[in-house]
Order: C-alpha cells, then sequence, then structure tokens
C-alpha cells in the first residue's frame, strides 16, 4: 500500500494519459480489495483525485475513474455517501449525458 501516493501523482499527470489510465487501473484493483485497501485509499484522498481524473478528455481514463469510484463506493453505506457527497454524481452524470 505504500506505492498509493505514487500512484495518485501518476493520475495528476494529465499530460500523460496512458500513464493515468495505468494508475487509475491499479487504484480500480485495489479498491475491489479488502476493507484496508479501501480506508487506505480514503485516507490518501484517491476519492477527490478519481473525481478530478471526470474532466479527462481520454475516454478510457474517465472510464477507469468511474470504475474506481464505483470499487470504493461499494465498501459500504457510508463510503458510498461520502462518494457521493464529495460531488461523484454530477460528473459522472454529465459524462454519460
Amino acid at each position: 500500500m505504500n506505492l498509493v501516493p505514487k500512484f495518485l501523482a501518476f493520475l495528476k499527470r494529465f499530460d500523460l494519459p496512458k500513464l493515468q489510465f495505468e494508475a487509475a487501473w491499479c487504484i480500480t484493483n485495489l479498491a475491489s480489495g479488502n476493507n484496508d485497501h479501501v480506508q487506505v485509499l480514503l485516507e490518501k484522498g484517491t476519492v477527490d483525485v478519481l473525481i478530478e481524473l471526470l474532466n479527462s478528455d481520454q475516454v478510457d481514463v474517465i472510464e477507469q475513474a468511474i470504475w474506481g469510484l464505483g470499487n470504493i463506493a461499494g465498501e459500504n453505506h457510508k463510503v458510498r455517501d461520502m462518494v457521493i457527497n464529495a460531488g461523484a454524481v454530477g460528473p459522472i452524470s454529465r459524462v454519460l449525458d
């Protein structure tokens, strides 16, 4: 889990969308792990970074960010509400429109 900060730094590299995609894929897989994995992602601010990725002009990056947010939100109702309250629904709705 020591790699999470590095993955988050990669997610912020809008000049390297392939790197963003791969880092988002790693985050998505971590988010499908156990409670401890999701907790680390929450503590490191992953939700906000994934929401920021929803503004990418790369469809594959956006799709991966949505998967990551979904996996995190699927942890439990409290985490789901946290993702919603962080502002994920609006940007996802815009993507779907």
